[in-house]
C-alpha cells in the first residue's frame, strides 16, 4: 500500500505537451473576445503552475484552467464531462466574490489546421469536438495574494484583522444545512486521511502516521456529541473549504476568498469553525501567531456565545486540516514528477504540526481591569498570542463587544447616549456569556474591561472557577497624568472614553481590590513581562516563558 492511487498526469497529449500553437491561438481569442488591449505581438510566454487535480497556464493578463484526470479515493476526474461539470460548479462558486476575474468556462477544440481553439458559451459546438474544458479567469496580481504578502512579511495584524472579519462575513451569508450527521462529516474526513496516507506510506514516518490514527480517534470520541449539536444548530454551511493564505487576495484591500472547493460538497459542506481551521492552521506553519489569533479574535467578534463553545472543536478541526495539507502536498509532488527531499520535509513537516494541534490543556482565564488609558487593550492584544498553543486565546473586549452589539465599525464613536448604565450592564452580561462559553469548551480566555465594579470582578473569577479554570486577575495601574496623556492620545481606537469618563472612574468606589496590580507606566513589553512572570505558575515545563499552557 506504498504507492498512490494511479495518476493519469496528461489531460490530452496535445494539450499537456503545451505546444506554442496552444498558447497563441488561446490568447489571441482571448484578446479578442475581452477587448483587451495588447501591443505586445510577439508569441505569449507561457507559465504553468500544477496542482495535485488541476493545471494552471498563466498567458499574459489571463489564466486558464484545466483539470487534470486524476482517480484519488475523494474525487475522480478521469471522465472529460465530470472535468466540465467540475470547472461550471468552480465558475458559479466564485464568480459572485469576484466577478472581474473569474469569467467562463470554455470548451478546446481543434480546428481543421491542427491549432487549438475556444469555442465559447453561445457559439456552436459539437461535443465530440472537444478535447478539453477549461475555466478562464482574468490574471491577478501575484503580489495581492495573501501567500505572497505573508512572504515577504507584510501580512500585517490590521490585514489579519479585515480577513478575520472578511471569513466571518463570508460564512455568514453561506447557505446553512441542517444536518444530523455532523459527527459523521468529520468522522469521513479522518477515515479518508487514513486511506490516503497507507497509499502514502513510503512517505511519512510509520511512527507518526501511528500516531496521527490514535491522536484523531481519540479527540474524535471526546467532542463527537457536540459535532452532532453544531449540526442541527446550524453551524454546518456551505463554506469555502479550502480557505488557506494561498486562496485568499486582497480585492480594493479588502481579503477575498477564491478557488473554493467544488468538486466533493460533502467536504465543503462543513462546520463553519472546520473552514477557518484550515486558515489558522496555515499560520501557524508559517509560524505567523500574532496574525493566527488577530484573525481568530476578528472572527469570534461577531460569534454567539453558542459559537463560541465551538471551540471546543478547533485542535481537532486543525488537526484534520494539516494532515489534509501534509497529504496534498505529498501527491501534487508526485503528480509533477517532484520527488525532492525538499517537498516532501514539507510534507512531513505538516504531519508533525497536526500532531502538535493536539495536547493537553491547562484553562486559564485571565482578566485584565484598570482605568481608562491604562493600556489594558494594548496589553490585552499582545498577551492574546502567547497564551497557551495556537491559536492562542480568546480575547474578549468591553469596548469591542459595544460596538459589535450596535452593528458599528470598532472605530466609530458611540457618543455618550448608548453608555447608560443598563448599557453597560448588558455589556458585561456579553462578556461573561461568552467568557463562560469558552471556559466550558477548555478554551483559555482573557477578558478585557474596566471592571471598576467590585460584584463584576468577583462574577468574572466565580465563572473561571465553576468551569475548572485557573484564574488571574490584573489591575493596571500608572500616574493619573500618564493616564490623561494616552487618552488625548488617542486616534482610531476602540475605546471612546475621554478624560472625563476618567474623572469619573478615579472617584469611583471600586470596592476590595485583590487583583494583582501591574505599573504599566513604563513600556508595554515591560508591562506583559510583568504579567507574565506573575502567571509563571501556571506555565507548563519546557516551554518558553512567553507562553502560558
Amino acid at each position: 500500500m506504498s504507492k498512490i492511487t494511479t495518476v493519469k498526469q496528461k489531460i490530452n497529449p496535445p494539450i499537456a505537451g503545451e505546444q506554442p500553437c496552444f498558447a497563441t491561438s488561446a490568447y489571441d481569442a482571448l484578446i479578442a473576445r475581452y477587448d483587451v488591449d495588447h501591443k505586445d505581438l510577439s508569441e505569449p510566454a507561457v507559465q504553468t503552475i500544477t496542482t495535485h487535480c488541476a493545471k494552471i497556464y498563466l498567458i499574459n493578463e489571463f489564466a486558464i484552467k484545466v483539470k487534470l484526470s486524476v482517480n484519488y479515493s475523494y474525487i475522480n476526474t478521469v471522465n472529460l464531462d465530470d472535468r466540465k461539470t467540475l470547472l461550471l460548479r468552480e465558475l458559479e462558486l466564485n464568480k459572485p466574490h469576484l466577478p472581474n476575474i473569474y469569467l467562463e468556462v470554455a470548451a478546446i477544440v481543434i480546428d481543421a489546421d491542427g491549432c487549438f481553439q475556444f469555442r465559447f458559451r453561445n457559439e456552436k459546438l459539437s461535443e465530440d469536438e472537444v478535447v478539453e474544458w477549461c475555466l478562464i479567469m482574468r490574471r491577478f496580481a501575484e503580489e495581492t495574494v495573501l501567500d505572497n504578502i505573508a512572504r515577504k512579511g507584510r501580512l500585517t495584524k490590521e490585514i489579519s484583522k479585515e480577513l478575520g472579519k472578511s471569513i466571518a462575513a463570508y460564512h455568514n451569508s453561506s447557505a446553512v444545512h441542517i444536518v444530523t450527521d455532523g459527527g459523521t462529516r468529520i468522522h469521513e474526513v479522518l477515515q479518508e486521511l487514513d486511506l490516503e496516507f497507507e497509499k502514502l506510506a513510503a512517505i511519512f514516518p510509520a511512527v507518526d502516521l501511528t500516531q496521527f490514527r490514535k491522536k484523531g480517534a481519540h479527540e474524535y470520541e471526546l467532542v463527537e456529541n457536540l459535532l452532532c449539536e453544531r449540526g442541527k444548530n446550524g453551524y454546518i454551511r456551505r463554506c469555502h473549504g479550502d480557505l488557506h493564505l494561498r486562496n485568499i487576495l486582497l480585492d480594493d484591500g479588502t481579503p477575498v476568498p477564491f478557488d473554493a472547493l467544488e468538486f466533493n460538497e460533502r467536504f465543503a459542506i462543513i462546520d463553519v469553525l472546520y473552514d477557518l481551521a484550515f486558515l489558522l492552521m496555515d499560520l501557524d506553519h508559517r509560524e505567523l501567531r500574532v496574525q493566527q489569533n488577530a484573525v481568530l479574535n476578528e472572527y469570534m467578534l461577531h460569534a454567539t456565545a453558542e459559537g463560541v463553545h465551538g471551540l471546543k472543536l478547533l485542535p481537532l478541526f486543525m488537526f484534520c486540516r494539516a494532515g489534509i495539507k501534509a497529504m496534498t502536498s505529498a501527491q501534487s509532488l508526485l503528480v509533477a514528477q517532484q520527488k525532492n527531499h525538499h517537498g516532501f520535509n514539507e510534507s512531513k513537516a505538516y504531519l508533525r504540526s497536526a500532531l502538535n494541534c493536539i495536547r493537553q490543556r491547562k484553562p486559564v482565564t485571565i482578566a485584565i481591569g484598570g482605568f481608562s488609558g491604562s493600556g489594558k487593550s494594548t496589553i490585552a492584544i499582545e498577551l492574546a498570542h502567547m497564551v497557551c498553543n495556537a491559536p492562542g486565546a480568546l480575547l474578549i473586549r468591553s469596548d469591542s463587544e459595544r460596538k459589535s452589539e450596535f452593528q458599528v465599525p470598532e472605530k466609530t464613536n458611540l457618543g455618550k447616549s448608548h453608555y447608560t448604565a443598563a448599557n453597560t450592564q448588558r455589556v458585561y452580561s456579553r462578556l461573561f456569556e461568552k467568557a463562560t462559553a469558552a471556559i466550558t469548551a477548555k478554551y483559555p480566555v482573557i477578558v478585557d474591561a474596566t471592571f471598576m465594579r467590585q460584584e463584576q470582578r468577583i462574577e468574572i473569577e466565580k465563572i473561571a472557577k465553576e468551569g475548572g479554570s485557573e484564574f488571574h486577575g490584573f489591575w493596571l495601574m500608572a500616574p493619573v497624568s500618564t493616564l490623561r496623556n494616552r487618552i488625548e492620545k488617542r486616534q482610531s481606537d476602540a475605546s471612546d472614553a475621554d478624560v472625563s469618563v476618567l474623572e469619573k472612574q478615579l472617584v469611583l468606589n471600586k470596592g476590595y481590590m485583590d487583583w494583582c496590580a501591574i505599573d504599566t507606566s513604563s513600556t508595554v513589553q515591560s508591562s506583559v513581562k510583568n504579567i507574565l512572570e506573575r502567571a509563571e505558575a501556571i506555565d507548563s515545563p519546557g516551554r518558553r516563558l512567553s507562553r502560558l499552557n
